[in-house]
């Protein structure tokens, strides 16, 4: 073989080997990537739980049995039971909650209010919008009476507090058919200012009760149902069913 021949060969033997030991360190660094679990920023983490809403007392309205039926129309949300008498007891454990109620016996078309921590706010009819005790308000409620609950932070509440407080003195009118801007059903005022206020909640504006609670009840987007009324002792009735909404 003569002297450049043998220089060639060697030159490929050497580019050859230094691209194999290139190729197995970058396996080798790949693997090591797989094998290391990824890293969280601590703060992101701490964001994360800042920003975290958990329902809590939930256990204390447990009600004892739960119909197959009933079970199966909660989507495996828990479920409370608040009758007239634990009213008050009820919004001190859910004060870091709001919860939109549905009424289907207050008239044929039923009637769509909101707690907001230990505050009821409504549009009742012609005298205007309502700004209430959740546990005065609860004292006339004797028929069923639905609600669905949203776990929100202590700051949550106290801004929609705040926005359902100004948005209740406003002195915006009541209309069978109106969802605003100077107009509102029940419906209409309850999702309207959630929608503005509160749209990680995923209420969409509705101008009638039923359709609005419905939407509710099947969307899954809430945390937990309660039961109001006669309906808190209903709970293991075989036959259960949410009046209107089913």
């Amino acid at each position: 073989m003569s002297t450049n021949s043998l220089r060639r060969t060697l030159r490929l033997v050497s580019i050859s080997a230094a691209f194999l030991v290139g190729l197995l360190g970058l396996q080798s660094t790949a693997d090591a990537q797989r094998a290391r679990p990824a890293k969280v920023k601590p703060a992101k983490v701490a964001a994360a739980k800042r920003g975290a809403a958990k329902l809590r007392g939930t256990e204390a309205f447990k009600p004892t049995t739960v119909s197959a039926g009933l079970k199966a129309s909660l989507r495996g949300k828990p479920l409370m039971v608040a009758p007239k008498a634990k009213t008050g007891e009820y919004a001190r454990a859910m004060k870091n909650s709001v919860e939109i109620m549905f009424m289907p016996h207050a008239s044929s078309y039923g009637h769509l209010l909101v707690r907001v921590g230990d505050r009821m706010y409504d549009m009742p009819g012609p005298s205007g919008a309502r700004n209430q005790n959740f546990s005065d308000a609860m004292r006339w409620v004797n028929s069923a009476g639905y609600g669905f609950v949203y776990a929100r932070t202590s700051q949550q509440i106290a801004k929609l507090k705040q926005k359902f407080e100004t948005f209740a003195n406003a002195g915006h009118g009541f209309s069978m058919a109106g969802s605003g801007p100077t107009n509102f059903s029940c419906a209409g005022f309850v999702t309207a200012a959630l929608k503005e206020h509160a749209p990680e909640l995923k209420v969409g504006l509705s101008v009638g009760a039923i359709g609005a609670a419905r939407r509710l009840l099947n969307s899954g987007s809430h945390d937990a149902v309660t039961l109001y009324g006669n309906a808190a002792g209903e709970a293991g009735n075989a036959d259960f069913k949410f009046l209107k909404l089913q």
